[in-house]
């Protein structure tokens, strides 16, 4: 079995399913990024993630 060397991502819906079962709130996605062979010849997308924690 081959592992590959990064990570092939996630979509927002899984980044913010991921952040409110860690107990975030007001979670809010934005590609900032799209990019041809970026990352291991492949096209790829940068976004960045804000969420809120309430109580830390």
């Amino acid at each position: 079995m081959i592992i590959p060397k990064v990570h092939s991502g996630f979509t927002h819906e899984e980044m913010e399913e991921k952040l409110k079962i860690a107990g975030f709130e007001s979670v809010f996605v934005h590609t900032f990024h799209h990019g041809k062979e970026i990352f291991m010849k492949k096209d790829t997308s940068m976004f960045l993630a804000e969420a809120v924690k309430q109580g830390v």
